[in-house]
């Protein structure tokens, strides 16, 4: 059963409000900006579940209004970022839903060189192809990547950074993220990082950072459930059902690389790592020999413990002509579905391209290409080799400052060479987006 208790990020944002707001005199200047915004969507997608089993197309709207606001003072600023998505199908009414996205951080500047960072969100994601949306929990590339939850997510995070001078700095970072997704209720990830930066010229920079993260992934019982796995688990599958089973994950990971930015607009970002996994999976199952009709079969217990480790990388290239901005990116690292916990080698590739017409006009493009794989079974008895494609183009017009025309199209594409099958997804949606001419600034 789903946790009845959420977070009431609305009381956290008011308390902060109040408090910054008695104390103003003693923070010094005050400055308060809000922009508020909101969008309409139609959409049409002929794989709403992106599932190759069960297809359903239909077109639906969804209503966006969001609010960015932002409190600044000499020494403390509060910026946040506030947005709820409904999404109402016109026929297959099983896939309304309400998306939502919150979060707040407040700085502190502890002093000239030192600065002070704490952070809390809460989201709620069903949209089917945010997996292709991967989250860099290192910032670098690499250390560690997740998808991006389907469904409930809570994080909170603290930060420190200190400059040594106007060259070099060292920031730590340290995360807790709790969610709930198909198969669990409680899940945790942790990561902390500690990062070095400093300019070696004008032009170019050198990183070096140390990431550690842990992953708690924690089973529903779902013996005697029907769930249906539609990104993972097919129906021809013959897996172990688990139930109170707990996934555990510790990665460290230690790169360094350099930022170079070139004269003619080009910029190059190299980063090289190595990485050291540890894994350890206890799963419970019944026994189905000794089930005879009401009679409960033999809890069975099982442990396996894995530790691997592997050569992280991330290059990335971006080049800026006079109306057209070209990004190359390639990487590797380890990914983690949070929906059933599986973990995988992960490769991908992306280029994007985006120009600027005359008379608000901009067109873009982004292909991207994903390839997961696990040398060996996974904790759930079967291999991964599956190739992700994932195009999208579109083009937008800005009518004017307050009001903006996107026409969009998304393509993903999943291939289990294993297995050999295919799954297709295609969308394509017209987007209004209304903005105020101007924020709302106070002084």
């Amino acid at each position: 059963m789903r946790k009845a208790n959420r977070p009431r990020l609305s009381v956290l944002i008011t308390v902060s409000l109040c408090i910054i707001y008695v104390n103003r005199n003693a923070l010094g200047f005050f400055y308060f900006k809000a922009d508020p915004g909101f969008s309409w969507s139609l959409y049409y997608e002929d794989n709403i579940a992106n599932d190759r089993h069960r297809k359903a197309e239909d077109f639906s709207n969804h209503y966006k209004p969001a609010l960015d606001f932002n409190f600044s003072f000499s020494r403390v600023s509060l910026t946040g970022k506030t947005e709820i998505e409904v999404i109402e199908y016109f026929d297959e009414k099983q896939f309304n839903t309400v998306d939502q996205d919150h979060n707040i951080t407040a700085s502190f500047k502890l002093s000239q060189r030192s600065e002070f960072r704490i952070s809390a969100g809460y989201r709620v994601d069903s949209y089917p192809d945010s997996y292709f949306q991967e989250e860099d929990l290192s910032g670098t590339g690499g250390g560690f990547s997740f998808r991006r939850y389907k469904n409930r997510t809570k994080f909170g995070s603290v930060a420190l950074k200190h400059s040594f001078s106007e060259r070099s700095n060292l920031s730590f970072r340290f995360v807790l993220s709790n969610f709930d997704t198909l198969v669990t209720d409680d899940s945790n990830l942790y990561y902390a990082l500690l990062d070095y930066t400093s300019a070696l010229s004008r032009r170019t920079t050198l990183k070096v950072n140390f990431v550690f993260n842990y992953f708690h992934f924690n089973y529903d019982d779902i013996i005697e459930s029907d769930i249906y796995f539609p990104e993972q688990i097919e129906t021809e599958d013959t897996i172990e059902r688990f139930f109170d089973a707990d996934y555990e994950m510790e990665t460290y990971n230690v790169s360094c690389g350099l930022a170079r930015v070139f004269a003619d607009n080009l910029r190059l970002n190299f980063f090289i790592g190595w990485r050291y996994t540890e894994t350890d999976l206890t799963t419970k199952t019944e026994d189905l020999t000794e089930i005879e009709e009401e009679i409960k079969g033999k809890i069975i217990s099982r442990r396996k413990k894995n530790s691997g480790n592997d050569v992280t990388f991330s290059m990335s290239l971006q080049k800026k002509f006079s109306f057209t901005n070209i990004r190359l990116l390639a990487d590797q690292n380890v990914g983690i579905n949070p929906n059933i916990g599986g973990t995988y080698e992960r490769r991908r590739f992306i280029i994007d391209v985006t120009h600027e017409f005359p008379y608000g006009l901009t067109t873009w493009m982004s292909l991207q290409y994903n390839m997961h794989k696990t040398g060996r079974d996974d904790e759930f008895s079967y291999r991964i080799d599956r190739d992700y494609y994932y195009i999208t183009t579109g083009i937008s017009c800005q009518f004017n400052n307050w009001l903006t025309f996107d026409l969009n199209y998304a393509h993903s594409g999943r291939d289990d060479n294993f297995r050999r099958t295919e799954t297709r997804r295609n969308t394509v949606y017209f987007v209004v987006n209304f903005k105020m001419s101007r924020p709302y600034i106070f002084r």
